[in-house]
């Protein structure tokens, strides 16, 4: 399994300046930059670049990140994983740019 796909999250709420905040716990020996992840709303069908630089292998942290309010309501929005990479789409994944392996 991907380190990727060892960070674990959920959408837990939506903040009063119409950020979602995620819940964030990391499986993976590494830790990652961010996580892509995709995102659709009406009228909206995009990706994200959830920053998780700051959650360590073992840890769980909240992250709160704007998606798409300038183009859609937040709370409307679903947040979904995308598929794993094939080796010629790697370099649109925001976590392969910059790997941290851990102490």
């Amino acid at each position: 399994m991907t380190a990727r796909r060892r960070l674990d999250w959920r959408v837990v709420g939506v903040t009063e300046d119409r950020k979602i905040e995620f819940q964030v716990t990391n499986r993976s020996m590494l830790t990652l930059p961010c996580l892509s992840l995709g995102v659709r709303a009406p009228g909206l069908e995009g990706g994200v670049w959830l920053p998780v630089g700051g959650i360590g292998p073992g840890t769980t942290k909240i992250v709160t990140f704007d998606c798409c309010s300038k183009f859609a309501e937040p709370a409307d929005a679903e947040v979904f994983s995308l598929e794993d990479p094939e080796p010629e789409s790697r370099d649109e994944y925001w976590e392969f740019r910059t790997l941290s392996p851990s102490p």
